[in-house]
């Protein structure tokens, strides 16, 4: 926890004119610990060009976030306001300076991905676009199984390196990379696997596809889409990653702000 008095800076995890997919959170994260998390909440704010039920939850004591209470809609535009130069924020410190930023939703897109069935649909305006064979976290393995829930594209990499010592890989290059947590939620492509898609789950807790229908994908998604697990056994939860916006339930998101 700081003690010591001095300017605290924000910053957005949004850029000014950019596109998002519909399940897009809004993050606020401080360079020190607020410990007046109710005036920080305070001088935050954000406006829709249509009226979205949404509200702020606290994840740590340095990050906050802002989501809708379903997924947005399309087309709409979103700015988050942070004024918080000069605001007190506790223990003397004070805000260092104003943010804003406008941005855009993109279309309806989202993905399902049944574990238990082994596929992976790619759902585009309420209309299926791909279906393709999967394979997932291995069954029966709670440290390795792909995690039910709704987790958010964050970014995309044609090439990703994956290290996991505890599992004995290091450095492995793999192609088309999506990735929704900092923690194995990933979707990829993966040659090797090849005969398990569709099959049988065999990956230590990511979403293998064929490394063609991994561009497909790759190709389709945007940063913010949902990508809906189900089927696996073991859910997503506030421990897994700091991404966990949608394992919240909407009472439970609520009950992180600091004003309620």
């Amino acid at each position: 926890m700081r003690t010591a008095a001095g300017p605290v800076t924000a910053s957005f995890n949004v850029v000014d004119s950019a596109t998002y997919g519909v399940a897009m959170p809004i993050a606020v994260r401080f360079s020190a610990p607020v410990l007046d998390r109710a005036a920080a909440e305070r001088a935050l704010s954000v406006r829709t060009s249509t009226p979205t039920e949404g509200g702020w939850a606290w994840l740590d004591d340095r990050e906050v976030h802002w989501r809708p209470r379903e997924y947005w809609q399309p087309g709409m535009t979103v700015t988050v306001t942070a004024r918080l130069y000069r605001v007190p924020l506790g223990g003397g410190a004070l805000g260092a300076l104003d943010l804003t930023s406008t941005f855009t939703i993109g279309r309806a897109a989202s993905v399902r991905a049944d574990a238990s069935t082994h596929r992976f649909e790619v759902i585009r305006d309420g209309r299926q676009v791909y279906d393709f064979p999967a394979s997932f976290g291995v069954d029966g393995e709670p440290g390795q199984m792909t995690r039910s829930g709704v987790l958010v594209v964050t970014e995309k990499q044609a090439t990703a390196v994956l290290s996991d010592p505890k599992y004995g890989y290091r450095n492995v290059s793999v192609p088309w990379a999506v990735r929704m947590s900092d923690d194995g939620g990933l979707v990829y492509g993966n040659a090797a696997i090849t005969a398990e898609l569709g099959r049988r789950n065999v990956t230590h807790g990511a979403i293998a596809l064929s490394p063609d229908d991994a561009k497909q994908y790759f190709d389709e998604a945007q940063v913010g889409d949902p990508v809906e697990v189900t089927g696996s056994g073991v859910a997503l939860s506030a421990k897994d990653d700091a991404r966990c916006d949608w394992a919240f339930d909407w009472p439970s998101w609520q009950a992180r702000s600091a004003l309620r």
